[in-house]
């Protein structure tokens, strides 16, 4: 018999060879042996985590009764746990597919963001200007940040455009999609548009080549795609104008 602290008592039965599990204290006295331990204990004990001669010498572990038992029988009877081994012909072909998610749907520029792609595939920067306070807005927005009014004046900015902070990247993070690390170093910059505001900037990055000499008050120029759609992908990079 097991008594199992947070667990209730058990009555493990063994006779021909046949072992049978019962739960309840039952009568105790029949019992060759009456083990006492918290569930814990007793489940380390049977998973190969913990040595029962350890705790019992700790008193975390009771005998009663024939205590030869727990080095003939007992040990036969709780074996710990053990993953039985595999042959390479058993073994299952271990299979990996890498799969990127894709869902067909579009979603709707608006007539604001739509002036932004159209002006990309004309080579041109679109931002608009607010009627309160005459900032613009690149890319351009419905309402103005600040002022809180529509803004439906539209104007042409750029494209040539000063540097004004930078982030050089020289260890990259993996794309949480395919989880490939895209080659370093590379830089990306903030930037005020020729005609803009001075306080309204817009981020991307620089050409390659000129990583090196990249410095804030630098002048760059746009690189297009030669096959513009009306994405973000019509706008390479930038490049330092010599």
């Amino acid at each position: 018999m097991a008594v199992l602290y947070g667990a209730g008592a058990w009555r493990l039965l063994i006779d021909n060879g046949k072992m049978k599990l019962e739960k309840g204290m039952g009568n105790s006295d029949n019992c060759d042996v009456v083990i006492e331990a918290d569930a814990e204990t007793f489940a380390g004990i049977n998973l190969g985590k913990i040595k029962a001669d350890e705790v019992l010498a700790s008193g975390k572990l009771s005998i009663k009764g024939d205590a030869s038992l727990m080095s003939s029988v007992l040990p036969k009877v709780f074996l710990p746990f053990r993953i039985a081994p595999t042959t390479d012909s058993q073994s299952e072909e271990l299979l990996h597919l890498s799969v990127v998610t894709s869902v067909a749907q579009r979603f709707a520029t608006g007539p604001v963001m739509g002036r932004w792609f159209k002006g990309l595939k004309d080579k041109k920067f679109i931002a608009n200007k607010c009627p309160q306070c005459g900032r613009t807005q690149v890319p351009p927005r419905e309402i103005c940040a600040d002022c809180r009014v529509a803004c439906s004046e539209f104007i042409e900015v750029g494209p040539e455009a000063t540097v004004t902070a930078i982030d050089k990247v020289f260890y990259a993070s993996p794309d949480p999609l395919t989880g490939k690390v895209r080659e370093t170093p590379y830089a990306s910059f903030f930037m005020v548009l020729d005609g803009s505001s001075p306080t309204e900037s817009l981020n991307h990055e620089i050409k390659k080549d000129d990583f090196r000499r990249l410095q804030k008050g630098s002048r760059v120029r746009p690189v297009w795609a030669e096959h513009r759609t009306g994405s973000f992908k019509d706008l390479l990079y930038f490049e330092i104008v010599d």
